[in-house]
């Protein structure tokens, strides 16, 4: 009986130091997201989006991390979950996707989703979505839409 009560309560403290290291790793991860040290951050992301498929802020930090240190490719699928899970900067960075890869069109419906999506109301990220928006039509020749764009980035 003895021996049961200690594997119980050995079993009990590595669950509990576990699941203190995975928030601690979680923390410090995101806390690297948020300073754009993407390449510390991607393995941990990595490891917890392996345990939890269906998270769609994992997903988006992973992808994120992905896009950021160049692996663009790798990145779709976990934005495209992020964004399945209404996740809203995940919009943002698939337009980014589409942007680096060439695709335009696509990166300028990604950009307007996240102009629609767009809840915080900064001031900073309005105008840096507007300015994006801009560029996008810019380079589709869009140009009185990108200097409507451009101005409404400086208004704000």
């Amino acid at each position: 009986m003895r021996n049961n009560t200690k594997r119980f309560l050995l079993m009990l403290f590595a669950i509990c130091v576990g699941g203190v290291a995975f928030g601690q790793n979680q923390t410090q991860a995101r806390k690297w997201f948020v300073e754009g040290e993407y390449e510390k951050a991607k393995p941990v992301f990595a490891k917890l989006v392996k345990s939890n498929p269906k998270s769609g802020s994992l997903n988006y930090w992973y992808g994120v991390c992905l896009n950021e240190t160049g692996e663009h490719d790798k990145a779709l699928p976990y934005l495209k979950k992020a964004i399945d899970s209404d996740v809203e900067n995940a919009y943002r960075y698939m337009g980014d996707y589409f942007l680096s890869d060439g695709n335009y069109e696509e990166a300028l419906d990604y950009c307007n989703s996240a102009i629609e999506h767009h809840t915080r109301k900064s001031r900073y990220d309005d105008s840096w979505l507007y300015y994006c928006r801009g560029n996008i039509e810019a380079l589709l020749g869009k140009y009185n839409d990108a200097i409507a764009d451009f101005t409404e980035a400086l208004e704000l």
